[in-house]
Protein backbone atom coordinates (compact mmCIF):
# COMPACT_ATOMS: atom_id res chain seq x y z
CA UNK A 1 0.00 0.00 0.00
CA UNK A 2 1.21 3.84 -0.84
CA UNK A 3 -0.35 6.14 1.45
CA UNK A 4 0.09 10.07 -0.32
CA UNK A 5 -0.21 13.38 2.06
CA UNK A 6 -0.52 16.67 0.76
CA UNK A 7 -1.14 19.79 2.87
CA UNK A 8 -1.72 23.13 1.85
CA UNK A 9 -2.12 26.42 3.33
CA UNK A 10 -4.04 28.81 1.54
CA UNK A 11 -3.74 32.65 0.18
CA UNK A 12 -4.66 35.07 2.62
CA UNK A 13 -7.46 35.98 0.21
CA UNK A 14 -8.98 32.13 -0.10
CA UNK A 15 -12.59 32.19 0.84
CA UNK A 16 -14.54 29.38 2.93
CA UNK A 17 -16.61 29.26 0.17
CA UNK A 18 -13.83 28.80 -2.40
CA UNK A 19 -12.26 25.92 0.54
CA UNK A 20 -15.51 24.86 0.27
CA UNK A 21 -15.53 24.11 -3.53
CA UNK A 22 -11.84 22.83 -3.73
CA UNK A 23 -13.10 19.99 -0.98
CA UNK A 24 -16.34 18.91 -3.02
CA UNK A 25 -14.30 18.83 -6.04
CA UNK A 26 -11.46 16.56 -4.44
CA UNK A 27 -14.41 14.28 -2.70
CA UNK A 28 -15.34 13.58 -6.29
CA UNK A 29 -12.26 11.68 -7.55
CA UNK A 30 -12.51 8.54 -6.13
CA UNK A 31 -15.47 7.72 -8.36
CA UNK A 32 -13.40 8.99 -11.46
CA UNK A 33 -9.74 7.93 -10.77
CA UNK A 34 -10.16 3.63 -10.53
CA UNK A 35 -6.45 3.28 -8.52
CA UNK A 36 -7.69 5.35 -5.41
CA UNK A 37 -8.55 2.69 -2.89
CA UNK A 38 -8.97 5.35 -0.03
CA UNK A 39 -9.15 8.79 0.43
CA UNK A 40 -10.18 11.90 2.71
CA UNK A 41 -9.87 15.12 2.72
CA UNK A 42 -10.73 18.46 4.46
CA UNK A 43 -9.76 21.77 6.40
CA UNK A 44 -7.88 21.52 9.49
CA UNK A 45 -10.15 22.06 12.90
CA UNK A 46 -7.71 24.24 14.31
CA UNK A 47 -6.91 22.38 17.54
CA UNK A 48 -3.87 23.91 17.73
CA UNK A 49 -1.25 26.71 16.99
CA UNK A 50 0.87 26.60 13.48
CA UNK A 51 -1.66 24.13 11.50
CA UNK A 52 -1.52 23.61 7.75
CA UNK A 53 -4.93 25.07 6.01
CA UNK A 54 -6.02 21.59 4.29
CA UNK A 55 -5.02 18.05 3.53
CA UNK A 56 -5.34 14.85 1.18
CA UNK A 57 -4.97 11.72 2.90
CA UNK A 58 -4.84 9.29 -0.15
CA UNK A 59 -3.96 5.44 -0.01
CA UNK A 60 -3.00 3.31 -3.50
CA UNK A 61 -2.23 -0.54 -4.09
CA UNK A 62 1.72 0.90 -5.45
CA UNK A 63 3.56 3.59 -7.29
CA UNK A 64 1.82 3.40 -10.62
CA UNK A 65 -1.95 3.37 -9.05
CA UNK A 66 -0.18 7.13 -7.60
CA UNK A 67 1.36 8.03 -10.38
CA UNK A 68 -2.45 7.33 -12.35
CA UNK A 69 -3.67 9.62 -10.02
CA UNK A 70 -1.49 12.51 -9.95
CA UNK A 71 -2.05 12.31 -14.28
CA UNK A 72 -5.28 12.30 -14.24
CA UNK A 73 -7.18 14.59 -15.92
CA UNK A 74 -9.87 15.35 -13.09
CA UNK A 75 -7.02 15.43 -10.50
CA UNK A 76 -5.46 17.75 -13.05
CA UNK A 77 -8.12 20.09 -13.21
CA UNK A 78 -8.68 20.49 -9.42
CA UNK A 79 -4.92 21.00 -9.02
CA UNK A 80 -4.85 23.72 -11.74
CA UNK A 81 -8.33 25.32 -11.30
CA UNK A 82 -9.09 25.23 -7.97
CA UNK A 83 -5.86 24.51 -6.08
CA UNK A 84 -2.91 26.46 -7.52
CA UNK A 85 -4.71 29.68 -7.73
CA UNK A 86 -5.25 30.04 -3.92
CA UNK A 87 -1.96 27.93 -3.01
CA UNK A 88 0.40 30.13 -0.55
CA UNK A 89 2.44 26.65 0.27
CA UNK A 90 2.51 22.43 -0.28
CA UNK A 91 3.67 19.88 1.66
CA UNK A 92 3.92 16.29 0.60
CA UNK A 93 4.72 12.69 1.27
CA UNK A 94 4.20 8.97 0.04
CA UNK A 95 4.81 6.23 2.21
CA UNK A 96 4.87 2.45 1.50
CA UNK A 97 3.22 0.23 4.29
Amino acid sequence: MLRHVALFRWTPETTDAHVAAVKEALEALPGQVPTIRSYAVGPDIRLGDDRWDFAVIAAFDDARGYQAYVDHPAHQQVATELIRPHLADRAHIQIAD
